[in-house]
């Protein structure tokens, strides 16, 4: 089993059938049937079914691809490490932000990632930061900017900065008094909030756990321009924090403690 099979397995079973790939990597079917037969006698299993609409996966090669496309990152890295001892970073580089932060910080940190290293290929995926997270520890992705992040063991951390979390509500919706609010005035709102696990959801929750009250929440929404629209709307009010999601012009911050 060599890592071009691998590579050649990955892209059929990713794009689903032997004519995608074919176009893909610009090599014959032929060529790519006799590599996965190779493949497949090696191991003495078989790992893809063809059918008409393509090809679908043994259980056996469900597991094959599950494993080979970390296997294949990694071989990349090390690739791209002993490459990069030539005093030119090069490779690439996979990086993962939450929804609630690329907004602020995606088009900035590529590009300047870009200026400084523009031969190293970026991939960017966009994911709540406990998917992020898991795709940090599966290998899956390099480093990643999560929000409300607790320490994890086998990760390194760095904290980058502190947000004010604001109460939200519509232009003409009745807000609290005062710059600062307390937690315990919070139970009066109608909230629409995100659902678990959602970082910033779990870090309200945790002080309301501290405090033993219970918030007021009506709905929940995942979909940040739908929760935006609805709390635009006057159907409730909601929790953001200042640099995620812009402030708006009703808001008050929201103490924690």
């Amino acid at each position: 089993m060599d890592v071009r099979q691998l590579e050649y397995f990955v892209q059929i079973a990713t794009l689903g059938g032997f004519n995608r790939a074919s176009a893909q990597l610009y090599i014959a079917q032929s060529a790519l049937s006799r590599q996965v037969k190779l493949l497949e006698e090696e191991l003495g299993v078989t790992l893809l079914i063809r059918h008409k609409r393509g090809t679908e996966l043994t259980a056996a090669g469900s597991l094959l691809l599950d494993r080979s496309e970390v296997l294949l990152r990694n071989f990349r890295q090390i690739r791209d490490d002993v490459i990069a001892e030539g005093g030119v970073p090069r490779g690439e580089l996979a990086i993962g932000l939450p929804a609630s932060l690329q907004a602020v910080l995606a088009v900035p940190l590529i590009t300047k990632m870009n200026s400084l290293y523009p031969l190293v290929f970026l991939r960017t995926w966009v994911a709540p930061s406990m998917e992020l997270k898991e795709s940090l520890l599966s290998g899956a992705i390099d480093f990643a900017v999560l929000a409300s992040f607790l320490p994890e063991p086998a990760l390194r951390s760095e904290s980058l900065f502190q947000d004010e979390m604001m109460l939200v509500g519509a232009l003409d919706a009745p807000m609290p008094k005062g710059e600062i609010i307390e937690y315990e005035e919070m139970v009066d709102y109608p909230l629409i909030v995100t659902s678990r696990p959602n970082s910033l959801r779990l870090l309200v929750d945790e002080a309301a756990a501290k405090i033993e009250k219970k918030l007021n929440v009506i709905m929940e929404m995942n979909y940040l321009p739908t929760l935006v629209d609805l709390v635009a709307s006057g159907v409730g009010y909601s929790l953001w924090c200042c640099q995620s999601n812009g402030c708006c012009q009703a808001n008050a911050n929201l103490s924690l403690h």
